[in-house]
């Protein structure tokens, strides 16, 4: 039975190689070799557990720090105001508190988001009241993309794939005319709120997509069924990113990798 989410180092894959060196280095001698070592890994943990952390991934503390900060400014402006940057139909935008269920089993979840999808797209309405919100989001995104690529090619590598771009031509509109999306979640304070029965901050649920990459503060929270249907903390660590799949990657691999279901208390 697994029992823990494992810990992966990412270091031949990190960020704080070019685009350019990581090609190479999928290419040639000991690099080649490293990273053909984690790929396995990866595909160990995507059978398994279907979650793993990162670690040396290349995203610093000082990004995620400016992340959370500025979205929690965000989310703590008054109701009247964040109504003005409410979802649209391009999935861009705030969701209100209990506006989104994703258990259809119980009531909606204890939460707020912001949605972020076509980043290149000059019609967005960004919060004005954060000035820093629409740079800090757009810095990130990018380097969200570019580890997700890389992330991407590791799952084609492991998969025993001909061709390690495979997957890319599938994500190569990510931020432009394409429906992946970069979620940013507030769980507040539920003092003086009514707690219906059975309601969670979020409910249980596997993602839909081909791949998630979260950054957690220290709060904690998130809990992930194991194949023996048995929940596990994802207990934040410091300097780490989880990351899961979705279901269309489950479908997409013929169920060899597992889009575990999680859920957040």
């Amino acid at each position: 039975m697994v029992d823990t989410i494992p810990v992966l180092d990412f270091t031949s894959a990190s960020l704080l190689h070019s685009d350019e060196e990581y090609v190479k280095n999928d290419l040639e001698g000991l690099a080649k070799q490293n990273l053909e070592g984690l790929a396995k890994q990866i595909i160990k943990a995507f059978s398994s557990v279907g979650f793993f952390y990162i670690k040396n991934h290349g995203v610093t503390e000082d990004e995620v720090d400016a992340l959370h900060k500025y979205t929690s400014l965000f989310f703590n402006l008054p109701v009247s105001i964040k109504e003005k940057y409410k979802r649209t139909d391009t999935n861009h935008g705030w969701a209100s508190f209990e506006l989104e269920r994703l258990s259809p089993d119980r009531p909606p979840d204890l939460k707020e988001s912001f949605n972020i999808t076509n980043i290149e797209d000059e019609n967005i309405i960004w919060p004005e009241e954060v000035p820093e919100f629409k740079t800090t989001m757009k810095n990130i995104f990018g380097k969200l993309r570019r580890l997700s690529m890389r992330l991407l090619r590791l799952i084609a590598i492991g998969l025993g794939l001909d061709d390690h771009e495979y997957f890319f031509k599938y994500h190569n509109l990510i931020g432009n005319d394409n429906i992946t999306t970069m979620r940013s979640l507030f769980y507040p304070s539920l003092l003086g709120k009514e707690i219906k029965l059975n309601q969670l901050r979020c409910g249980e649920h596997s993602d839909y997509g081909s791949c998630t990459l979260l950054f957690q503060d220290d709060i904690g929270g998130l809990e992930v069924m194991t194949r023996d249907k048995v929940y596990i903390p994802a207990t934040p660590i410091p300097g780490c990113v989880i990351v899961n799949i979705g279901d269309l990657m489950q479908k997409w691999t013929g169920n060899r990798l597992i889009a575990a279901v999680c859920s957040s208390f």
